[in-house]
């Protein structure tokens, strides 16, 4: 049963939508279907609830599709388990227990690329959050410790808006310690008489140099970051132009296997990519490249 409104599939028995409160109908129609596409399919109950909250406080209503888990895919998830932990088999979990459901979500094809672009990056953090529970469980290990300390995960700042912030710091500080020297001299001068003790007087004076030669310093490296900037989006355009002609819309989607759902065929792609890129441009960092395959996938995607 499906709400006419809303969009939302209900099970047999329920005939009112609790939401918009209409009557349920058996399936909609051609037309509404076709206004509606799919964003994402997920075995995970609470990925896909945290996914409808927080389009729905974007704005963007979602429609649920709920389906049994035929057998075939089941026996074929459960295949992927075994491989998977081959290793590690009291670890196992049972298909028939976490993927007996499965939920696919829709929205209005004019809210596609916006909720895309959310839906990828809810998965990247749930998938980051699941690796550190996954981590924080196993065995003290004291040299990977120490490998980790030794590598810190990093975020990648583009050279223009590293220089932007440097350039924006400088300006700020500059202004500040240029108005306060201003205003010491005024007081110096006996044009105002707001700090009339030497000793303050000195204090100020010092806090204004030392303000103006901070902002100074940032826009020198401002500067310096800016002379970068272009051979970083020289060198941003060779790697687009490697996954543009080593990574086509095709070759991802031909990634999903039976049973794979899109938080798994998005690690399936984004490995991809990065083990491409590392190997084509070893000497780039590992930050930058993550965040262009980031951004390349979202583009493929839009």
């Amino acid at each position: 049963m499906w709400c006419p409104n809303c969009k939302n599939e209900y099970r047999a028995g329920i005939t009112v939508c609790p939401d918009c409160n209409i009557e349920l109908v058996e399936e909609l129609s051609k037309e509404s279907n076709d206004d509606y596409v799919s964003i994402l399919k997920t075995y995970d109950a609470d990925l896909k609830d945290r996914v409808v909250k927080y389009l729905a406080s974007e704005n963007i209503d979602v429609s649920v599709e709920e389906k049994e888990t035929d057998e075939d895919t089941l026996e074929a998830l459960q295949r992927e388990f075994i491989e998977q932990y081959a290793g590690n088999p009291e670890n196992m979990p049972q298909a028939s227990e976490v993927a007996h459901t499965s939920y696919e979500l829709f929205v209005h094809k004019s809210k596609k690329y916006e909720a895309v672009k959310e839906v990828r990056a809810i998965i990247k953090v749930e998938t980051e959050k699941k690796l550190t529970e996954i981590m924080e469980k196993l065995p003290a290990d004291p040299d990977l410790h120490q490998k980790e300390e030794k590598a810190p995960a990093k975020t990648f700042v583009k050279a223009k808006d590293r220089s932007n912030d440097y350039a924006s710091a400088g300006t700020t500080f500059l202004t500040f310690g240029i108005l306060l020297l201003s205003f010491i001299i005024l007081n110096i001068a006996g044009v105002i008489k707001y700090f009339t003790a030497l000793y303050s007087q000195i204090v100020i004076v010092v806090m204004s140099v030392a303000f103006i030669v901070l902002g100074i310093l940032q826009l020198i490296k401002s500067r310096k970051i800016a002379e970068g900037i272009q051979d970083e989006e020289t060198q941003e355009e060779k790697i687009k132009a490697f996954l543009k002609n080593s990574f086509t819309k095709e070759t991802l989607d031909a990634m999903r296997e039976e049973g794979d759902t899109d938080e798994l065929l998005f690690l399936k792609q984004n490995d991809a990519l990065l083990d491409a890129l590392k190997t084509e441009f070893a000497t780039v960092d590992e930050s930058e490249l993550s965040e262009i395959a980031d951004e390349y996938l979202n583009g493929i995607y839009e």
